[in-house]
């Protein structure tokens, strides 16, 4: 009868302790437990009515709040009054810009916990053991984390701190996983076999093995030093990416259900490899896959004809047969080697550029789904674009065209066509654009003046002897430089910031219109 009585004295303290708020002076008022006046006013808005409550009455009503969402407050770095908000299961304190402490280890019921975007210097989170969610991303000044006690958590997001060293051995739940941008050189994953999404991207890594890891469906390892990595294993992957590693081979011939791959590394990139071997041909549902820089000029890509998202710059390519891809969207096939491309049956293309190579003409004009083009640094004589009605965005630049008829691209909105031979161009119905650029052409006159939509024109190194800029208020940013300017009136581009008007014969008291707070 006693152990009995014992017990329930026992289970009615336990429910006291979590049951009321902890203990306070008589006269406590939210103003004296929050002294911080953003976060009272974020507790304030939750409390309602109790708000006015004091005393014990007050820690109890904080003790009954679950969830507190105080993101983007600008709460500062005061945060005392935290702890007394025991009951909390969800807290959101991201992107508040200066929380260096916080107080959370009267929260054992914590489930889920973001903290990003602050200035953590350190996280005590061994009190928490039912914590399932963290976010601690985007604290620079976060060195450690320990996790020893935090063995239910389901979620990491810790990207962009600076975490030499993280010890997950005991998270065996964990199923996402995310530490890009660190400064770890090592990472032990052997005990988290339920990983299904693991980014580890941005790090200085030289080893990381994957090769139990059959849960992965996302693998993100771009940018480390790995020499070696075995993902073969791992038939639920649909995204891969290692590029900017140190890798040699990579086998994914079992990787069924594969849809996204990057292998590419920049032209950038500490490793020069002259071996690296590849092979797709296995991998039937890849639909996007990018291969940049990666010296694979001879890559098989016959039997992906469900690709819908190709990048193979950089790689030395000279010739390339599309014709059993149909359903491609975007394509990029920037700075390799190519003289002629046939992309008659690419119909869905949206985006396509193969800016760079040694085209002397191209035939888009079967690509009526073409939004985005660019055709830049080739020796093109000539560019149809008539039948691409729907295209926003064009670029041309350094190539060798003499003419351009924009006549049918009334929804254009970036033009970008400079270092050509253009004496002439006709973009004065263009009334969408924002963005022009014709520099380094032969331009004699321009007429801009249905082009009220105007941010930013740069019409460098012409031969223009006029401008009328008076009906393109819009205009942010204009360079006018190296032209045969003696006059500029400005008066009503008020939202002008940067003007370039140097090697033209006038000065600042040729500008009607001009404002002390123009950069000039």
């Amino acid at each position: 009868m006693r152990k009995i009585f014992i017990l329930i004295l026992l289970l009615t303290t336990v429910v006291n302790i979590y049951g009321q708020g902890l203990p306070v002076p008589a006269d406590a008022t939210l103003n004296s437990l929050f002294p911080n006046e953003n976060f009272r006013h974020v507790i304030a808005d939750v409390l309602g009515d109790n708000a006015n409550l004091t005393g014990q009455a007050l820690s109890n009503a904080l003790a009954e709040i679950t969830q507190l969402n105080a993101s983007r407050q600008r709460l500062g770095s005061n945060m005392a009054g935290l702890s007394y908000l025991i009951g909390l299961i969800h807290l959101d304190l991201s992107d508040n810009g200066f929380i260096q402490i916080i107080d959370i280890s009267t929260m054992p019921n914590l489930t889920t916990l973001n903290i990003s975007f602050n200035g953590l210097t350190g996280l005590d989170v061994s009190n928490n053991p039912n914590l399932m969610e963290l976010d601690v991303s985007h604290n620079r000044r976060l060195l450690t984390l320990d996790l020893n006690n935090n063995f239910n958590l389901i979620s990491l997001k810790a990207v962009s701190n600076g975490l030499i060293h993280l010890d997950i051995n005991r998270l065996t739940n964990l199923n996402y996983l995310n530490v890009s941008r660190n400064r770890l050189t090592a990472l032990d994953i052997s005990n988290n076999l339920n990983l299904t999404h693991l980014d580890a991207s941005l790090n200085r890594l030289t080893n990381l093995d994957v090769a139990r890891h059959i849960n992965l469906i996302t693998l993100n390892v771009n940018n480390n030093r790995l020499t070696n990595l075995k993902v073969n294993n791992l038939s639920n992957l649909t995204e891969l990416s290692v590029g900017n590693n140190y890798l040699t081979e990579l086998n994914i011939n079992n990787l069924i259900n594969l849809t996204r791959l990057s292998i590419g590394n920049s032209p950038f990139a500490v490793p020069d490899i002259d071996d690296f071997t590849f092979d797709m041909l296995f991998t039937e549902n890849l639909t996007e896959p990018s291969v940049r820089y990666s010296q694979l000029p001879n890559l098989d890509i016959s039997n992906n004809i469900n690709l819908t998202y190709l990048d193979m710059s950089g790689n030395g390519v000279t010739g390339i047969s599309l014709s059993n891809f149909a359903n491609l969207t975007a394509l990029w096939l920037d700075d390799n080697q190519l003289t002629n491309i046939d992309l008659s049956n690419n119909v869905n293309l949206t985006l396509l550029s193969i800016r760079d190579n040694n085209l002397i003409n191209i035939d888009v004009s079967n690509l009526v789904n073409l939004r985005d083009l660019d055709v830049s640094q080739n020796p093109l004589t000539n560019l149809d674009v008539s039948n691409n009605i729907n295209l926003i965005s064009l670029s041309a630049q350094r190539t060798f065209l003499e003419a351009l008829n924009l006549s049918s691209n009334t929804n254009l909105t970036s033009l970008q066509v400079g270092s050509n031979r253009l004496t002439s161009i006709k973009v004065n119905h263009l009334t969408n654009l924002t963005w022009l650029s014709i520099r380094n052409s032969n331009l004699i006159n321009l007429k801009i003046d249905n082009l009220i939509n105007l941010v930013r024109l740069d019409v460098y190194n012409n031969q223009l002897t006029t401008i009328d800029l008076s009906n393109n208020n819009n205009l942010q940013t204009v360079d006018l430089g190296n032209n045969q300017l003696t006059g500029l009136d400005i008066t009503g581009l008020t939202r002008l910031s940067h003007l370039w008007v140097g090697g033209n014969p006038l000065g600042r008291q040729d500008i009607v219109g001009m404002r002390d707070d123009i950069t000039f």
